[in-house]
C-alpha cells in the first residue's frame, strides 16, 4: 500500500522538467526571401518571411562600407550588425531602404533569427538571403565655396553636405607660391597633395580658408571633398570638386615717380617750402629731417609740433602722392643747410623702402641776414697811372762879346733873358672813367707824384645747390643726391649722393659718391667711391 503514493510522486516529477519539451516543438524558418535580389541604390527591397513554432524574430543587416538600410515606411536607420526585433508572427514582411555610397556594387547577407515560443532567440536556426545593391550616381549633395577669387587677407569658405555619409574630407591641389591655412586646422600650413585631416570631417560642414599667394599673377587651385562610407575610409569615385583662384599677395617695391619743390633752395628763416610727390605701391609716404644746430623745424600737418631730426618726422603717414609745406627756423647768425628726405611705405608689409628714397637739400638764412659786401681778389688788378712832366726850360741867349782888337774897351752888357712860356702838356690816354686836365702855367711845375686808380670787378657767382646738382646728374656723375654742403672759404661744394651701378656687371645696386665740386663751375675737383666699387660695372 505505501508503494502507491511513491509511483505517482515520480511520474509528476518527470511530467514538471520534460513537459515544455514535450508541449514546445523547435521554431523553424519556412522561408525568407527578398525582392529584388538585384537593385539600385536608394530603392525599397521587400523582405518577407514565413514561421513555424515560432515566437517571433529578428533581422540583422550586416555592416559594409558605404551601405545603409532605413525602414521605408518610417525613415529610421537599421543599425548594422544589431539585433532588428521583429513583431511575433508566424509570417511577415519588411520594407528596407538600401542606400550604398561606395562607389561600388555591394552584396549584403541579411539575416533572419527565429524565436522561440518563449521569446529566445535561437541563433542555431539562423537564416540568411543575398542583396546585391548597385553604386549611387549622386553622393554628394553640393560642395561650393564662398567665392571664386580670393582677396587680399579675406578668408574664403567651402561648404558640403553628402547626406548619408560617414563624414568627409578634404584635398587641396598643390600649387607653387601658394600657402593656406585654416582656423580647424592646428598644424601650420594645410597639406596639399593628399587628405588633409587625420579624421573625417562632419557630412555637412564648411571651413574657413586663408591664401597667401607670393606669385605675381592669380593662381587656380582645385580642392576635392571626399565622402566617408566607414571610420576613415573614403569614397575616391563620388568626389566632387571646387576651384578658386587665389589673387596674387605679391606687391611691386615702391616707386616715387617724383618728389620736388616749387620753392627755392635758398630761402631765409620762417619761409614756407612747399614739397610735391607722387608715388606708387605704397601704403603712403613719411620725412626725415636732417638735424643742424639750432634749427627746428614745422610742417603744414601740425603748424604748432617742431618735427624730429634724423627720425621720421610724421606719428601718420601722408598719402601716396600730394604735398606738404615745411618751414625752417634758423636761430643762428650764419646759414644752415638742411635736407628733406621721402621715405615710400611699404604696401604689403610694415616699414619704409629706403632705397627708393628721395631728398631735397636747402640753404636756410637767417632772418635779417645781409649778405657780405664782395671784397676784391687779393691780386692786385691792372693799374692805370698818369705822370705829368713839365717841358724843360729853354736856356737864355747870349750876345757875343766884341773882339779885343778894339782901341776902347766897351762895358760888356748884361745879358736878358726872355722866359719862354712853358707849353700846354697834354696827359697820356686812359680809361674813359678818369680825364685829367693840366692847366697852363708860366712857370716850371714840379713833377707830381704818381697815382693808383684801381677799378673794382665783382667777383664770379656761385652756383646754388638746385644748380650744382642739375649740373652733376646732367653729368652723369651721381644719379641721386643726398646732401650738399657749401663751403664758403673755400668755395667749394661737398656732395654726397648715389650712383646706379651693376654688381659683378649683373645686380642692379646703388654706390655711394663723395665728390668735391668746384661752387663756380660745377666741375668736380675729387670723387671718392666705396672700396669695392671695383667690383662693379659702370
Amino acid at each position: 500500500m505505501k508503494k502507491v503514493p511513491i509511483f505517482w510522486a515520480s511520474v509528476l516529477v518527470v511530467l514538471y522538467f520534460y513537459s515544455p519539451l514535450i508541449v514546445s516543438a523547435a521554431p523553424s524558418i519556412a522561408s525568407f526571401d527578398v525582392s529584388p535580389a538585384l537593385g539600385s541604390s536608394g530603392y525599397p527591397y521587400s523582405f518577407t518571411w514565413t514561421l513555424n513554432d515560432a515566437g517571433g524574430s529578428s533581422l540583422v543587416i550586416p555592416c559594409a562600407d558605404g551601405i545603409r538600410a532605413k525602414n521605408a515606411n518610417t525613415g529610421a536607420e537599421i543599425v548594422c550588425d544589431t539585433k532588428f526585433s521583429l513583431p511575433a508572427a508566424s509570417s511577415g514582411g519588411l520594407l528596407l531602404k538600401l542606400i550604398n555610397i561606395s562607389g561600388v556594387s555591394k552584396t549584403i547577407s541579411v539575416k533572419l533569427i527565429p524565436k522561440d515560443t518563449s521569446g529566445v532567440l535561437q541563433d542555431a536556426l539562423v537564416k540568411t538571403v543575398s542583396v546585391s545593391v548597385s553604386p549611387s550616381a549622386q553622393v554628394v549633395e553640393f560642395f561650393k565655396s564662398s567665392t571664386t577669387t580670393t582677396e587680399t587677407g579675406k578668408a574664403v569658405t567651402l561648404s558640403w553636405n553628402i547626406p548619408d555619409a560617414w563624414g568627409a574630407n578634404i584635398s587641396m591641389e598643390c600649387k607653387d607660391g601658394v600657402r593656406a591655412t585654416s582656423p580647424n586646422y592646428s598644424s601650420g600650413n594645410l597639406s596639399c597633395g593628399r587628405q588633409i585631416f587625420s579624421t573625417a570631417l562632419g557630412k555637412t560642414a564648411s571651413l574657413a580658408i586663408n591664401f597667401t599667394n607670393s606669385s605675381i599673377d592669380a593662381i587656380p587651385v582645385s580642392f576635392t571633398l571626399y565622402p566617408a562610407i566607414g571610420t576613415n575610409i573614403y569614397n575616391g569615385i563620388n568626389t566632387e570638386s571646387i576651384t578658386v583662384d587665389v589673387a596674387s599677395d605679391y606687391v611691386p617695391d615702391p616707386t616715387v615717380n617724383y618728389f620736388k619743390t616749387s620753392s627755392p633752395l635758398t630761402v631765409f628763416s620762417g619761409e614756407n617750402i612747399k614739397l610735391s610727390w607722387d608715388t606708387e605701391n605704397t601704403k603712403g609716404v613719411n620725412f626725415k629731417i636732417s638735424c643742424a644746430d639750432s634749427t627746428t623745424a614745422t610742417s603744414s600737418v601740425e603748424p604748432n609740433v617742431n618735427l624730429l631730426c634724423d627720425k621720421y618726422a610724421l606719428t601718420t603717414l601722408l598719402g601716396s602722392d600730394g604735398n606738404i609745406s615745411l618751414a625752417f627756423q634758423n636761430k643762428s647768425a650764419i646759414s644752415k643747410n638742411v635736407t628733406a628726405t621721402l621715405y615710400p611705405a611699404f604696401k604689403n608689409k610694415e616699414g619704409y623702402d629706403a632705397t627708393k628714397s628721395k631728398s631735397l637739400a636747402f640753404e636756410i638764412k637767417p632772418a635779417g641776414f645781409v649778405a657780405a659786401p664782395l671784397v676784391p681778389s687779393p691780386t692786385p688788378l691792372p693799374i692805370s697811372t698818369t705822370t705829368i712832366k713839365p717841358s724843360p726850360t729853354p736856356a737864355p741867349t747870349k750876345t757875343p762879346t766884341p773882339t779885343p782888337s778894339a782901341a776902347k774897351t766897351t762895358p760888356t752888357p748884361t745879358p736878358t733873358v726872355k722866359a719862354t712860356p712853358t707849353p700846354t702838356a697834354k696827359a697820356t690816354p686812359k680809361p674813359a672813367a678818369t680825364t685829367v686836365k693840366i692847366a697852363p702855367t708860366a712857370s716850371p711845375q714840379p713833377t707830381p707824384e704818381e697815382t693808383d686808380i684801381l677799378e673794382v670787378v665783382a667777383s664770379p657767382k656761385l652756383k646754388n645747390t638746385q644748380e650744382i646738382s642739375d649740373y652733376l646728374i646732367g653729368k652723369g656723375q651721381v644719379d641721386e643726391i643726398k646732401s650738399a654742403t657749401l663751403n664758403s672759404a673755400e668755395n667749394i661744394y661737398e656732395i654726397r649722393g648715389l650712383r646706379n651701378v651693376k654688381l659683378f656687371y649683373v645686380i642692379p645696386v646703388k654706390i655711394k659718391v663723395t665728390l668735391k665740386v668746384d661752387a663756380l663751375n660745377g666741375k668736380a675737383k675729387e670723387t671718392r667711391f666705396a672700396w669695392w666699387s671695383f667690383l662693379v660695372k659702370w
